[in-house]
């Protein structure tokens, strides 16, 4: 499956024909799933139950463009989180939770739209204390 969607990620082909080329590939799949939901073995039978009840949502990459097979640039955008908190021994309150959660948002958000994280947070303190500025915007759509 990998190999065909990266061949595909490289040329450019047609989705369809993507579809077409894995569609041996997904009922192998969906025949074993089938085959060893009846295992005796509880983590091969709730393996299979789960994915033949997700099955519809499996291969939504296959069909709708910006997909992708992995979730890597999810895990990559939550890598800096997961970093702090393990550097850092997490928070020791729900304030502190929250605050977290706040900074990593704004920080994560401005680096998805080539704002200097460190620069917009500056303009933000200088805007709280002063009554002559207003608190900066992020741009809400995100870039192309």
């Amino acid at each position: 499956m990998f190999a065909r969607w990266h061949a595909f990620d490289a040329s450019g082909g047609s989705r369809e024909k993507l579809c077409l080329d894995t569609l041996p590939i997904r009922q192998r799949m969906f025949d074993y799933c089938t085959i060893f939901r009846h295992c005796p073995d509880p983590r091969v039978k709730t393996r299979t139950k789960r994915l033949l009840a997700n099955w519809q949502h499996l291969f939504t990459f296959l069909e709708n463009d910006g997909g992708e097979p992995t979730n890597n640039a999810a895990e990559r955008a939550l890598r800096p989180a997961v970093q702090w908190r393990k550097n850092c021994y997490g928070s020791q309150s729900i304030i502190g939770e929250r605050f977290a959660e706040s900074l990593l948002s704004v920080t994560a958000t401005c680096k998805l739209h080539g704002v200097n994280a460190f620069h917009f947070l500056t303009a933000v303190v200088r805007a709280s204390f002063s009554t002559k500025h207003s608190l900066p915007e992020l741009p809400l759509a995100l870039p192309n």
